[in-house]
């Protein structure tokens, strides 16, 4: 396992910085009436955070990536490998607050931006050639802001839009809906045909 971590600052101003990396591999088998089967497990983790801090502390940004990727293989009692599967996971996260003075004295304004999702995608394949592929993917962003006078908030406001989409080798699915003010101002679906995969 690999960690480093970094921080710089200047007054209020500067950032920190930590990132980490383990490998994991491990093995079992089976004895069963259609032979000897191994399965054989590799996992990669990548974390990443960077917090930054600016105009004065006042503006501060958090951006992580957070990677996962496992492979499992299961081979037979010669060695053969008769199946292959791949799980890729990210979970990146943005979040931006910036302060600024209001109009009135004694006020200031708060603005809030928050950005994050799941990503998945899943790869197998066997021996007797077949194959499965799907990708899903959650992404929210949200965004608003307060106007606060002596830790009373005087007015505001929020949103949120928030996008699921799925794909398999069969088609395609997708939902987005987006809420203002604790309203719902949109709620579209789609369902397709098969689109290309992402890289």
């Amino acid at each position: 396992m690999k960690l480093q971590e970094q921080s710089q600052f200047k007054t209020l101003d500067g950032q920190f910085k930590i990132e980490g990396q383990r490998k994991t591999e491990y093995s079992g088998w089976v004895n069963s009436s259609a032979g000897n089967f191994t399965t054989r497990i590799y996992e990669e983790f990548k974390f990443q955070n960077e917090i930054k801090l600016s105009n004065y502390g006042q503006d501060k940004e958090v951006e992580q990536k957070v990677n996962v990727k496992t492979e499992i293989r299961i081979e037979n009692d010669v060695g053969h490998e008769i199946s292959k599967s791949i799980i890729s996971r990210k979970y990146p996260l943005k979040v931006k607050i910036s302060t600024l003075p209001g109009a009135e004295a004694d006020t200031f304004l708060s603005i809030t931006d928050v950005s994050h999702s799941s990503k998945e995608k899943y790869t197998r394949s066997s021996s007797s050639n077949e194959q499965i592929q799907i990708e899903t993917e959650n992404i929210q962003d949200s965004n608003g802001w307060m106007l606060v006078k002596d830790h009373s908030v005087l007015s505001g406001s929020g949103s949120t839009s928030q996008t699921l989409t799925y794909k398999d080798l069969n088609g395609y699915y997708s939902r987005v809906v987006s809420a203002a003010n604790g309203k719902i101002v949109q709620d579209n679906s789609t369902l397709a045909s098969v689109l290309p995969f992402s890289s």
